[in-house]
């Protein structure tokens, strides 16, 4: 077995607990769902039938024929921390939501993910770790910017490997085209799938990546506030307030939004990354063009955030 240690840093505060679903609690089984549910997500060109056989012989299957997962995920070197209580909902004016907070754990927090694989994995675990951590959060609200996770350094085999964190749209490119060559390009500074590979599959694969401006926290709100609340206040706000529709998963009955925002951190300055999934509601609202206008309006409310 190989074994590859990525050392982590929560972001922005993580929504996750354990099994009383009040105390936070950060464990294997989120991470190995969230690696899951990205791997999922760069997959549009397969069938439904071909991403099942594919992912069960990464991930594990109840199918007898399958088996167990060929990676095991464990954590290590979390240290005790206080929880902090934070606003969710901050941006919201509603005196239900304005005192709204839950317990979370803290930005900052450093952990261990230590990953065991065979000597022939049949995806590239690294990349599709690094992937994970750049596009999505762990916890509530993480298609909102919550639970952002960063990593700090990589160890592969008892060896640190040279590894520089992706900070813009080329370094996110170069991962993604490293997991799945010649499926995805860039176009008008945005990462898209590539529309003659596109399988109409009601699954959400990624569809597009655009990544927003470096925000370092000014005159976004009348209040004072850090960048990292600024940013996440801007995200809210744009998703609950400014622009509202299928974007947020409002429909009737209601399904998961298709795009989701998480915050990549440089230094002690932030930018947002927004990756809009294929969606198949269960209705006909995402083929209103007035709802496909919307979310349009809000990424680019997300993206064009006040810089420097």
């Amino acid at each position: 077995m190989n074994t590859i240690i990525f050392n982590c840093r929560v972001i922005t505060p993580m929504f996750l607990s354990g099994a009383d679903g009040k105390i936070p609690d950060l464990r294997p089984p989120s991470i190995k769902g969230s690696l899951r549910f990205w791997w999922r997500a760069i997959n549009g060109n397969l069938s439904l039938n071909d991403l099942r056989k594919k992912e069960g012989e990464i991930f594990g299957s109840s199918d007898e024929g399958v088996g167990r997962s060929k990676i095991s995920i464990r954590l290590k070197d979390i240290p005790a921390y206080t929880p902090q209580s934070y606003h969710p909902l901050s941006h919201s004016q509603e005196p239900k939501k304005a005192n709204f907070r839950l317990d979370s754990i803290p930005p900052d927090t450093p952990f261990s993910v230590i990953i065991q694989y065979s000597a022939h994995p049949p995806v590239d675990i690294k990349n599709l770790f690094i992937l994970t951590t750049l596009l999505g959060g762990l916890g509530k609200r993480s298609r909102r910017g919550f639970g952002s996770v960063m990593i700090t350094n990589i160890i592969e085999n008892n060896q640190e490997i040279s590894f520089n964190y992706p900070t813009d749209i080329s370094g996110i490119f170069s991962i993604i085209n490293s997991l799945k060559p010649d499926i995805y390009e860039f176009k008008q500074d945005k990462i898209e799938i590539k529309e003659s590979i596109r399988c109409p599959n009601k699954y959400p694969f990624i569809k597009e990546i655009q990544v927003g401006k470096i925000y370092t926290g000014k005159t976004i709100n009348s209040q004072e506030k850090n960048a990292m609340d600024e940013i996440l206040w801007a995200i809210g706000k744009a998703s609950h307030t400014d622009w509202c529709g299928y974007h947020k998963g409002s429909a009737t009955p209601r399904f998961s939004s298709p795009i989701y925002v998480s915050v990549l951190r440089e230094n002690e300055n932030y930018r947002p990354i927004i990756t809009t999934l294929n969606s198949a509601p269960p209705n006909k609202i995402i083929n209103d063009e007035s709802q496909i206008k919307i979310a349009s309006q809000f990424k680019e409310g997300i993206l064009n955030i006040t810089v420097t």
